[in-house]
């Protein structure tokens, strides 16, 4: 992930137990940036 000329390593956390949902985020110093957050699996939605 690249932000304003520098470089972030992106994450992805699955809250739920069957895994579903996904949100992508990335974080500089202290803060966490939310990305996308999708509520089904993309290859489900295709």
């Amino acid at each position: 992930m690249t932000r304003e000329g520098s470089t972030h390593e992106r994450w992805q956390h699955k809250p739920t137990l069957k895994g579903d949902v996904r949100i992508w985020f990335y974080v500089v110093d202290h803060v966490v940036y939310l990305e996308q957050v999708h509520t089904n699996h993309p290859d489900e939605t295709k």
